[in-house]
């Protein structure tokens, strides 16, 4: 085995065919693990050609084994920090790997030595959102070394819609009685119109982005929610976001819709081997008292069991409303290690320790 380092857009875009072969082989992978996600996100994040740092695993015939799509993200506060990281915003990040006839334990460590050998280029690696049911996670649990750098990060909610006989199964363990009462209110005073719209058919982007876009200012403005705030409104997210939803086929929205043809409701999801990626809900705010939010998963998960769903994912945070649906969730962690041979990658860790003393004692 060799590695090849890509270290500008151009090569990047050159991996196209390679990676999207790997796509369909390894079952590890998420929409955020796809070439193209991966591709609107470079194009929008305002990386530098000197900032990617794509490692590319390929054996005796030349033939790509893995690809790690990384970046060295600069943060210049007191002291530049640079983070060797996953590309991408997604709840889900990973290596790319050949499934077949390939020693994974074997590929994974040759990429993980690879990225610690190159001291000079970075002050930390801390690779996030890792799932804990993944081949690369289950490698770094074995690594004596590794092992003590990965953590925790997050729980993400989801429902594994296999687990249940039928709808009526899964409606009976884990919708209340009250959401179905919310449901039956809503639909006879509203008469609401449940639609699935696939993005590529109808591109609601903007409806969408301004629906959530008034939700948070009215939750910031009447219950005082300060700490709000829409990712639209944020410059590169918001332009990846526009430009994905302007070209991906992997984007279903699900709405509740007036009579009007405007948005109620809605939850915007990746799809991706019949599996449901919930990364953006909001509501019309005027509709607060129907609890709309519940009324639409009520409707969504009907569609998932008619519709042969294996999964729906609630995305990053435990939140309690999450565990109204579902017991279950996916524990996701991060590999976090300090290049310790650095003098100022050891000041750099003892300000973030202090840092996240501090935290701790508020």
């Amino acid at each position: 085995m060799r590695a090849e380092i890509i270290r500008c857009k151009k090569g990047f875009y050159n991996l196209k065919e390679d990676w999207e072969a790997l796509e369909k082989e390894d079952e590890n992978l998420s929409y955020f693990n796809t070439f193209e996600y991966n591709y609107h996100w470079l194009n929008n994040s305002g990386i530098v050609d000197d900032n990617i740092y794509v490692i590319v695993i390929k054996d005796k015939r030349e033939a790509i084994l893995g690809i790690a799509p990384l970046y060295i993200k600069v943060e210049r506060k007191v002291l530049s920090l640079k983070t060797l990281a996953f590309m991408g915003w997604g709840d889900y990040l990973n290596i790319i790997l050949k499934s077949k006839d390939v020693n994974k334990t074997k590929v994974f460590n040759f990429i993980l030595e690879n990225i610690l050998s190159e001291t000079t280029l970075w002050n930390r690696v801390s690779l996030q959102n890792i799932s804990i049911d993944t081949d690369l996670a289950r490698v770094i649990l074995k690594h004596q070394n590794y092992n003590k750098n990965f953590k925790l990060q997050v729980e993400n909610p989801k429902i594994n819609f296999w687990k249940y006989k039928n709808y009526n199964d899964f409606s009976l363990k884990n919708i209340s009685k009250s959401t179905k009462n919310q449901r039956n209110k809503m639909k006879r005073e509203i008469e609401y119109l449940f639609k699935v719209e696939k993005n590529h058919e109808i591109n609601r982007y903007v409806e969408i982005k301004d629906t959530h876009t008034k939700l948070q200012m009215n939750m910031i403005k009447n219950d005082g929610r300060k700490d709000r705030r829409t990712l639209f409104q944020i410059e590169t997210k918001g332009k990846f976001l526009e430009d994905l939803y302007n070209s991906s086929k992997n984007i279903i929205n699900f709405l509740l819709l007036d009579k009007e043809n405007k948005i109620i409701a809605y939850d915007s999801c990746y799809i991706y081997n019949d599996i449901l990626y919930s990364w953006n809900i909001a509501h019309d705010f005027k509709y607060n008292k129907y609890r709309p939010g519940r009324v639409i998963k009520h409707e969504i998960m009907n569609y998932c069991f008619e519709n042969n769903i294996k999964s729906y994912d609630f995305g990053c945070g435990r939140y309690p409303w999450k565990f109204e649906w579902t017991p279950e969730m996916n524990y996701v962690y991060k590999l976090e290690i300090w290049n310790n041979s650095d003098k100022k990658s050891r000041l750099l860790k003892s300000m973030f320790k202090f840092k996240e003393a501090l935290k701790c004692l508020k």
